[in-house]
C-alpha cells in the first residue's frame, strides 16, 4: 500500500461507492495489476466490503494477474456472509503455482470456524510441503490448532517444530501449554522447565513450572532453585513477578505459609507497579449506578430465537468455584461449555465506542436499536466456542464469572437468561484471588488486598440486588456444597434443568469421566478430582490476614476472624 493516497484513487473512490466501477477502472487505467489491487485493499481497509468486492470481480474480468486476486475476492465473500463464494475463491488462490503462506492460513482459518479440521490440518499440510516444512510455520499450525482446541493435533506439529528448533523456548512454553491442556502435568512440567532455563524473561513459563505440579516433598527443590537462578538473570518486571507467584505456589504447595506470603506480598507489588492502581471509586461508584438504573423495573422484549440452545450464565466471584462447576455441569445430558467468553464485555464495548472491552460501563447504554444483532452475534460466538456442541445440545455454559456486573443487560438481551452463581466463603476467595496470578486489565484490583475487600463487598451488593428482583432467574450454588456433596448439588441443577438425575458421578452423555477442556487460570485444579483441602484455606494465613478489613463482607461468612 503506497504511504501516501494518489489522488486518482480519491477520484476512483466517487465512481465507486456510486457502483461505476467501468468508471472507477478508466480513472486507474495506467495503474500496473499491483496497484488495482491494491486499490481494492484500500476499499476493504475503509469497510467498504461490497465495493471491494465488485472491484477485485471486475479486475478478474478484465483479466488482472495478480495471483493473490482470488484469496481477496474470499475474504471480501466472507466478510459478506457470502460463505460458497468464499470457500470457491480460497479453494481457487490455492491452485497459482507458489500460492502464498496467507492464503493457506486464512482458509485454514475458515474450515476450522466451520469445525472442519481435517480440511484445515490438509490446507495447513500442503502450505507445509510447498514451504519444506519450516519450522515457524509448524509452530504457527500447532498454535492454530490449540486455539481450536484441537490439542493432539496442534501437538503434532509443534513436537516437528521441536525436532528443527529444539532451542526455541516459546516453542517449548507452547508444547507446555499443550500437553497442559491434554492433562499430562509431569510432561508440561517437564517443557516449562526447559522454557524457563532457555529464556529467564519468559512469564507465563513460570506460573506454568509451578501450576503443573504439586510439590508435596520438601526434599523436591530443583524447581525451586531453576526459579531463584533465572530470578537473577531475568529483567523483565513481569517475569520477576511471575517468578515470585511460582515461588509463593511452591512453599504454599509445602505448608511453609510464611515464605509463601512474602513471595506473593512481592509478586503482587510487582504488579501493581506494572499494571498500575486499581480505581476502587471508581467500581463503587459504577456499581452504584448500575443499581440505580435497574432499580426501577425493565420493560423485557420477549422474543423468539430460532436456536434450541440457551445460554447458562454461571457467575461469581474469581476463584470461586466457577471452573469447578462448569465442569460438573458439563456431565449432564444435554450441558455442554463454551468456556470464558467476553462477549458481552465486547457487546457493551461496542455500544461505548471503546477500542477494548472491560467492566465499567453506563449502565443507561441503549441496546435495542441492536437488539437482535447482538442476541445473533453472542449466539454465533456461543456456537462457535463450544466445540462439543451436538444435535441433543440444549444448554451451553458461558463461564465469565465477572458477568455478574452484567446481569441487568443479560437479561435484556436473553429474558429467559439462567444465571448460576457459584459463591464460596469470601476469606477463600480473598487469599485465592491474590496468590493467582491475573494478566487482564480487569483484575487489577487482586493485586492488593484492601482492594479484593472492596471488589468482593461491591459484588456480594450487587448480587444481593440482582436476587431481591424475580425477574432474574438465578441459582445458588455453594462451593463447600459442590466440593461436599456434589452428587446431589449437580441433581438439583439437574431437575431445574429439566435433565435426567445421574446415578454416580459419570459423564452422562459417554458412561466415563470424561475430559472437558479447561482454558482458564484453574486449569490444573480443575483437571484434579475434588478435594477439600481448598475449604478455609485462609486459616493457614490468619496472622497476615489479621490487618484486613474483612468486616465489611456479609456476616456469617466470615468464619470467625
Amino acid at each position: 500500500m503506497p504511504q501516501e493516497i494518489p489522488k486518482s484513487w480519491n477520484l476512483a473512490l466517487g465512481y465507486s461507492k456510486n457502483n461505476h466501477f467501468l468508471s472507477a477502472f478508466q480513472q486507474l487505467s495506467r495503474s500496473s495489476d499491483l496497484e488495482k489491487v491494491q486499490f481494492g485493499l484500500w476499499l476493504l481497509s475503509q469497510q467498504l466490503n461490497q465495493q471491494a468486492l465488485k472491484w477485485f470481480e471486475l479486475l478478474e474480468k478484465k483479466g488482472n494477474r495478480e495471483p493473490q486476486l482470488s484469496h481477496y475476492i474470499g475474504i471480501c465473500a466472507l466478510q459478506l456472509g457470502q460463505l460458497e463464494k468464499a470457500e470457491a475463491y480460497f479453494k481457487r488462490s490455492l491452485l497459482v503455482p507458489q500460492p502464498s503462506q496467507q492464503s493457506f492460513i486464512i482458509f485454514a482459518q475458515y474450515l476450522r470456524e466451520a469445525n472442519r479440521f481435517q480440511e484445515a490440518k490438509n490446507a495447513l499440510d500442503q502450505m507445509l510441503n510447498i514451504y519444506n516444512q519450516d519450522s515457524d510455520l509448524l509452530i504457527q499450525s500447532g498454535i492454530f490448532f490449540m486455539e481450536a482446541q484441537q490439542y493432539q493435533l496442534s501437538l503434532g506439529y509443534l513436537k516437528k517444530a521441536e525436532e528443527r528448533s529444539p532451542q526455541n523456548s516459546m516453542l517449548m512454553n507452547d508444547l507446555a501449554n499443550c500437553y497442559q491442556y491434554l492433562g499430562e502435568f509431569d510432561c508440561s512440567h517437564q517443557y516449562f522447565k526447559k522454557a524457563v532455563q532457555l529464556n529467564p524473561n519468559l512469564d507465563g513459563a513460570y506460573v506454568g513450572l509451578a501450576s503443573s505440579k504439586k510439590f508435596h516433598n520438601l526434599q523436591d527443590i530443583s524447581s525451586e532453585q531453576l526459579i531463584l537462578k533465572q530470578l537473577s538473570l531475568t529483567t523483565r518486571a513481569e517475569a520477576k513477578s511471575c517468578a515470585h507467584f511460582a515461588l509463593g505456589k511452591i512453599a504454599d504447595d509445602k505448608q511453609n505459609f510464611e515464605m509463601a506470603w512474602s513471595a506473593y506480598q512481592i509478586a503482587n507489588n510487582l504488579q501493581t507497579e506494572i499494571q498500575g492502581k486499581w480505581d476502587a471509586q471508581k467500581w463503587n461508584h459504577n456499581i452504584d449506578l448500575i443499581m440505580q438504573h435497574f432499580a426501577s423495573s425493565q420493560n423485557i422484549e420477549h422474543y423468539s430465537h430460532p436456536s434450541l440452545v440457551k445460554p447458562i450464565f454461571i457467575i461469581g466471584m474469581p476463584r470461586s468455584g466457577t471452573t469447578l462447576l462448569e465442569r460438573e455441569l458439563c456431565r449432564l445430558e444435554s450441558v455442554e461449555t463454551a468456556g470464558e467468553l467476553d462477549c458481552i464485555d465486547r457487546i457493551l464495548a461496542q455500544c461505548s465506542n471503546k477500542e477494548s472491552p472491560d467492566i465499567f460501563y453506563s449502565p443507561k447504554l441503549e441496546l435495542s436499536v441492536n437488539l437482535a444483532q447482538y442476541r445473533h452475534y453472542y449466539h454465533q460466538q456461543l456456537l462457535r466456542n463450544c466445540q462439543k456442541a451436538k444435535t441433543t445440545t440444549r444448554w451451553i455454559i458461558d463461564k465469565n464469572p465477572l458477568n455478574f456486573v452484567h446481569v441487568g443487560l443479560i437479561q435484556r438481551l436473553f429474558p429467559d437468561a439462567l444465571f448460576i452463581h457459584s459463591q464460596r466463603n469470601p476469606l477463600d476467595i480473598l487469599v485465592s484471588c491474590y496468590f493467582q496470578h491475573f494478566a487482564h486489565p480487569n483484575m487489577k484490583f487482586s493485586y492488593n488486598l484492601e482492594n479484593i475487600v472492596e471488589f468482593i463487598y461491591q459484588y456480594q451488593n450487587l448480587m444481593s440486588f440482582w436476587k431481591s428482583n424475580t425477574q432474574y432467574q438465578i441459582i445458588d450454588v455453594d462451593y463447600e456444597q459442590i466440593v461436599v456433596n456434589t452428587l446431589d448439588k449437580l441433581n438439583e441443577i439437574a431437575l431445574i434443568l429439566k435433565e435426567p438425575r445421574l446415578q454416580q458421578l459419570v459423564d452422562a452423555k459417554n458412561g466415563a469421566n470424561e475430559e472437558h477442556f479447561v482454558r482458564t487460570a484453574s486449569i490444573w485444579q480443575a483437571k484434579q478430582p475434588i478435594y477439600q483441602k481448598s475449604i478455609h484455606r485462609w486459616r493457614h494465613y490468619q496472622t497476615q490476614l489479621a490487618s484486613v478489613p474483612y468486616q465489611k463482607l456479609q456476616p456469617g461468612l466470615s468464619d470467625g476472624l
